[in-house]
């Protein structure tokens, strides 16, 4: 008997056809994003994961310019095959125009509890089409996995950062750095 790959089984969609989806009610309240194609379900949020979320996202509006840069939480971004939902991200106001999902991030962090594989292997060539910085909070690990300088190939610059190290995005200016104890201080991991 042949083996049939899980990608073979997926049905395919485009990015225009996904968003067509939104106004399909058999999708109304489902968690998922596309993903080079294929639709993912989403799993559910921990307590840990919004703790860190919600850090994550009053500390960049407190501390981002908001004349430059819009800060937004659990919003869409388009890339040519793909529409992931970052957890938070910082889009620069200069060409935002109407409600059309941003192509291009100044800033894009994931917060990983159950995630980390899928937003360290899959999620970095999708974002570096559009998107200048990458962070993924692994909670588990109490670390920040940090991916700068995107390219044809992903992304060239990588660290790994920890407690008690503060972090400051290079694409997105800060008046204050992420104090690393201070986020992970925020979750029960």
């Amino acid at each position: 008997m042949a083996l049939i790959a899980a990608d073979q089984l997926a049905t395919r969609y485009t990015v225009d056809e996904y968003e067509a989806l939104a106004n399909d009610p058999d999708w109304e309240g489902r968690r998922v994003e596309l993903i080079h194609g294929v639709i993912m379900v989403m799993g559910p949020l921990s307590e840990d994961h919004e703790a860190a979320v919600d850090h994550l996202h009053y500390w960049l509006i407190d501390n981002v310019d908001r004349e430059q840069f819009v800060v937004r939480r659990s919003s869409a971004i388009r890339t040519s095959d793909s529409e992931p939902q970052p957890d938070v991200m910082v889009v620069p106001r200069a060409g935002r125009g109407g409600g059309a999902l941003p192509r291009e991030s100044a800033l894009v962090v994931e917060v990983a509890v159950a995630s980390k594989r899928h937003d360290t292997v899959v999620k970095p060539d999708i974002y570096a089409e559009g998107v200048a910085e990458y962070w993924v909070v692994d909670l588990p690990a109490q670390t920040v996995i940090v991916h700068r300088e995107p390219g044809p190939d992903g992304y060239t610059e990588i660290t790994t950062h920890t407690v008690p190290e503060t972090l400051a995005p290079v694409a997105a200016p800060v008046t204050t750095p992420l104090a690393l104890a201070e986020l992970f201080g925020t979750s029960h991991a």
